[in-house]
């Protein structure tokens, strides 16, 4: 059981790190598990597939894009300033594949390139570990920056045809329409973990405030949130091993263009999808897929079908 809690930090903050959704990934900071003076190296990968709404799949579309895949890797590099605080640098490679649609014609569009860094520090005000239990709540707040290319957003229409410039919201929102808003904006939330013996639970929420940004585009403030039961299932000096079921979900209203409303840009999406969380020495890791439960939006054009999450982060100091 000696294990047991020590490998609690390490699947903590792994488990709630928001890897990689759009939105999400401003709370990607070290929440949990510090250890006063330690660096943590982080690379978290999010997948998310996009399908055409069955309502809407013979329509035509006259102008505009319709997400098809978003991808986001995160590099994170995390310092322990204390026992309860700590402060991570985040930076997203975006890499985005879409439909641009002239005239009713469409084709096949990708986009790659560096999104909007976010710099944040976590507080872990309650933090009670033992052999046989284990209670911690934290906050966490940041500043997202400017970083991530903004030009695609100066062809968008305060009013499009098509529905979902927003991927997911990833938790993002999301930069379906682009790879960065060209806005400061400003993550909060606050996180808890309660264990018994082998059995623990998750949960997290995280509310971004979000500013105007290039070509007057402002994406609206999102909330994102997440929580779910787990076990360990292997115990052994050397290694980890706990299964999670996760529920999440993610809500935004509509963003605004030239002060006018962006028609399909608001979203309410929820999830569930197992998770498998793992610890090898210094060296943790996540590997979860996320599924809709959401009904169809008949307003939207595309919504979002499924989510790989997969994350590693190594601690040294």
């Amino acid at each position: 059981m000696r294990i047991l809690a020590a490998a609690l930090p390490c699947l903590f903050a792994t488990s709630v790190a928001w890897a990689c959704d759009p939105c999400a990934l401003y709370s990607a900071t070290r929440i949990s598990g510090h250890t006063e003076g330690n660096f943590t190296l982080s690379v978290n990968e999010q997948y998310t597939n996009f399908d055409r709404v069955s309502a809407r799949e013979n329509e035509s579309i006259q102008d505009g894009e319709a997400a098809r895949e978003y991808s986001t890797t995160m590099l994170s590099l995390g310092y322990d300033l204390a026992d309860s605080a700590g402060v991570q640098l985040s930076l997203p490679i975006i890499a985005r594949r879409f439909d641009e649609y002239t005239t009713y014609r469409a084709s096949s569009e990708s986009e790659t390139g560096i999104g909007d860094a976010t710099l944040a520090a976590s507080y872990t005000p309650i933090s009670k570990k033992s052999v046989d239990e284990a209670w911690i709540v934290g906050v966490f707040g940041g500043v997202k920056f400017p970083t991530g290319d903004s030009g695609s957003l100066e062809e968008a229409e305060p009013q499009p045809t098509i529905a979902r410039h927003h991927p997911v919201g990833g938790g993002s929102s999301g930069r379906a329409l682009s790879l960065g808003s060209g806005s400061f904006d400003f993550p909060l939330g606050m996180f808890a973990l309660t264990r018994l013996n082998r059995a623990f639970v998750l949960a997290n929420v995280q509310y971004t405030i979000r500013t105007q940004g290039d070509f007057d585009y402002e994406f609206a403030d999102d909330l994102v949130w997440s929580a779910g039961p787990g076990a360990y299932v292997l115990l052994h000096d050397d290694y980890t091993v706990a299964l999670r079921a996760v529920l999440g979900g993610e809500a935004k209203g509509r963003d605004q263009h030239n002060g006018a409303l962006v028609d399909g840009s608001a979203i309410t999406e929820t999830y569930l999808g197992p998770e498998v969380i793992f610890t090898v020495g210094p060296l943790s890791g996540e590997l979860g897929v996320d599924f809709r439960v959401t009904d169809e939006d008949g307003d939207a054009l595309v919504v979002p079908d499924f989510r790989v999450r997969a994350g590693l982060s190594y601690r040294f100091g």
